[in-house]
C-alpha cells in the first residue's frame, strides 16, 4: 500500500488502559494540522477489555471499509488495522492488536520494529502512553513548525498537568517553568521536567544506542541523546494531561513495586552508559549527579539496615539535594 507522507508518527503502546484509551485516541483526532500524521497504537495483548474498546472506536470515526483508504489483516503476532478518520482527513490511525504480551517475554522492542513501516518514512516521532492525553487542538502544529524553523534543535516538548488516579491528591503542574526557552543538560540531569506526552523528536537523530534496551527510563535516554545530538526547547504551554496511576497494572506502581534504590540505581547505569558514549563531554554535569546518586544508593542502604542511623543522615542529604538543583 502507498501511504500519504506522513510527517509525524504518534507512537502509543499500551496495556491495560481500557478506562483511559479513549480519552488518549480524542487528544489524536483532536489535532488540526496542515500535514498528515499517523498514530501507531500497539496493545500490548491486554486482558481487561481495551482492544474492545479500541475497536470500538476504530468502528465510529474511522474509515474502515473497500472504497476507503484501510485495511484489515491478520498476522502471526497481531491483528492489524489502518485507517483514514472520517472528519479529520490528516489523521491516520494504524493499531496493531497484539496476541501475545511482548513486555512479559522481555522483547518489548519489538513493537518498535513492527511499527517502522509507518514511523520510518516520519520527519518526526510523538509519544504518548495510553493513560496520558493531549488536550490542545494545537499541540502538533506548533512543535512541528518550531523544529521546522530551528533545524539545531532535535527534541521540544511543553508542560502538562499531573491528575491523580486513585488519589485524592489534587491536580498540579508538572513543571515550573514560566517561559518558553531552550533548555540545557543540567535542567534534564538534577529535575525532571519532560511529560512523555509532550515529546516530539527529530527522527534523524534515532535509533538511539543499543545499550537504551538496559535503561528504565527510556525517556530520559532520549532526552540526554537529544541534548547530545543538539539542543531541547520548552514551550510553557499546557498541552497535555499526565496520569499519576497507582493501580496494580500501571507504570507508577511498578516502581512502587520496586526496591527503595532501583531508579538511582537504574539512573546511575544510564548516566555511565551515557558517559562513556559521549566521552564524558558533559562531564561537568553528570559527574556531580553520579556522586549524589551513588551516595543516594547508600543511604538507603543504610536505612534498611540502620534505621535510626537514616534517621540523623536525612537532613543533609535533603539539604545536598536542594542545593544541587540551585545549582549551588
Amino acid at each position: 500500500m502507498v501511504y500519504p507522507d506522513f510527517k509525524v508518527c504518534v507512537r502509543c503502546f499500551t496495556f491495560n488502559q481500557a478506562k483511559y484509551i479513549e480519552e488518549t485516541m480524542n487528544g489524536f483526532t483532536m489535532q488540526q494540522t496542515n500535514f498528515p500524521f499517523v498514530c501507531c497504537i500497539v496493545d500490548d495483548a491486554s486482558t481487561d477489555g481495551e482492544q474492545e474498546v479500541i475497536l470500538k472506536y476504530l468502528e465510529k470515526y474511522f474509515k474502515i471499509n473497500d472504497n476507503s483508504l484501510s485495511t484489515v489483516r491478520e498476522t502471526d503476532y497481531a491483528r492489524i488495522i489502518y485507517s483514514q478518520h472520517n472528519n479529520n482527513v490528516n489523521c491516520y490511525f494504524a493499531v496493531l492488536l497484539l496476541k501475545e504480551n511482548l513486555y512479559s517475554k522481555n522483547e518489548s522492542n519489538k513493537k518498535i520494529n513492527y511499527i517502522s513501516s509507518w514511523s520510518e518514512q516520519c520527519k518526526y516521532e510523538a509519544i504518548c502512553e495510553g493513560d496520558d492525553y493531549w488536550i490542545k487542538a494545537e499541540k502538533l502544529q506548533k512543535q512541528v513548525d518550531f523544529l521546522d524553523e530551528h533545524p539545531d534543535f532535535t527534541l521540544c516538548f511543553h508542560n502538562a498537568i499531573i491528575q491523580y488516579e486513585q488519589n485524592d491528591k489534587l491536580p498540579h503542574l508538572f513543571n515550573q517553568i514560566q517561559e518558553s526557552k531552550e533548555i540545557k543538560i543540567k535542567d534534564i540531569v538534577n529535575n525532571w521536567i519532560i511529560p512523555t506526552a509532550s515529546i516530539l523528536v527529530r527522527r534523524s537523530i534515532l535509533p538511539l544506542p543499543k545499550w537504551k534496551d538496559e535503561i528504565y527510563s527510556s525517556d530520559q535516554t532520549l532526552a540526554l541523546w537529544s541534548i547530545y545530538k543538539g539542543k531541547v526547547f520548552s514551550f510553557n504551554d499546557i498541552m497535555s494531561v499526565y496520569r499519576r496511576n497507582f493501580c496494580s497494572d500501571s507504570a507508577s506502581s511498578f516502581i512502587l513495586r520496586k526496591p527503595s534504590d532501583f531508579s538511582a540505581k537504574e539512573h546511575i547505569k544510564l548516566y555511565e552508559y551515557f558517559q562513556k558514549e559521549t566521552d564524558g563531554c558533559f562531564s561537568d554535569v553528570i559527574c556531580p549527579h553520579l556522586d549524589y546518586l551513588k551516595k543516594e544508593v547508600k543511604l538507603i542502604n543504610y536505612r534498611n539496615h540502620y534505621g535510626l542511623l537514616s534517621f540523623f543522615l536525612m537532613p543533609l542529604f535533603i539539604i545536598r539535594k536542594i542545593l544541587m538543583k540551585m545549582n549551588l
